[in-house]
């Protein structure tokens, strides 16, 4: 249920949550957002850099991504490769200032040669 290189919920725990998340959002008619990541160009990361740098650059994405949230219920896994989700229970798209912060907190965190990828 863990994802073994970043530590974050693999996609096994992400769709059980979620589904949860969508009963509990639909039964006490309160809001819930979901945040989907995806590093572009990470292949071209990977391929000119190695693939344990590769794999560096997504744990300090996720460890960015986790430090992008601010409340106990909210969840982010690993949703597939390069591929990220954030389950914000009980928060509206609105209040969802959570992806413009993701985005900080992965350009902060000084990934060598961010301007190869971006996140979309």
């Amino acid at each position: 249920m863990v994802d073994g290189l970043t530590g974050l919920a693999n996609r096994r725990q992400f769709d059980a949550l979620l589904e949860q998340a969508l009963l509990r959002s639909e039964k006490h008619a309160e809001p819930l957002s979901l945040v989907m990541i995806d590093i572009d160009y990470f292949k071209r990361y990977n391929d000119t850099y190695g693939h344990v740098a590769g794999d560096e650059c997504l744990q300090d994405v996720g460890l960015a991504l986790k430090d992008s949230v601010h409340y106990q219920g909210d969840i982010v896994a690993r949703y597939g490769g390069e591929e990220f989700a954030i389950i914000l229970p009980s928060t509206s798209a609105f209040d969802a200032k959570v992806a413009e912060r993701a985005v900080r907190f992965v350009a902060e965190t000084g990934i060598r040669q961010a301007q190869m990828f971006q996140l979309a």
